[in-house]
């Protein structure tokens, strides 16, 4: 299996863990027998798509841009994750503040990460490279 595939399914984990994060935050005052399990849940998605992330990040990168102008891209890439690493957390706080729930800022995040996979899907070379 290729790197890309892994790196597409591991985006799918993390908003997978996003969902189940809101679905634990949405039925903890409805159903108690639902919210015991559900961080766990969470927990392990959210374990699955950061340990699948972090490795092949990298590798994917390199075979969708290789070239001369793979450390720009790879440099802007990161710079894009630490913009969401700085508004993200700012945002859920603003978002809570405003309405004493995190529920806007679980789906706006859950949101963010589907737009990623599609445009990850979108920015994917159609034919394999042939190595020398």
């Amino acid at each position: 299996m290729s790197k890309k595939p892994l790196f597409f399914y591991g985006w799918i984990i993390l908003a997978l863990s996003f969902m189940a994060m809101a679905l634990a935050y949405g039925a903890r005052n409805s159903f108690s027998i639902f919210y015991s399990w559900m961080p766990y849940l969470y927990a392990i998605f959210f374990g699955l798509g950061i340990g699948i992330n972090g490795p092949i990040l990298g590798a994917a990168l390199a075979d969708m841009f290789y070239g001369k102008n793979f450390g720009s891209i790879n440099g802007l890439i990161l710079l894009g994750f630490g913009l969401g690493g700085i508004v993200g957390p700012w945002f859920g706080g603003f978002v809570f503040d405003a309405t004493k729930s995190y529920f806007v800022a679980l789906i706006t995040a859950i949101l963010v990460i589907c737009v990623s996979c599609i445009f990850l899907w979108i920015a994917a070379p159609r034919k394999i490279r042939k190595l020398n």
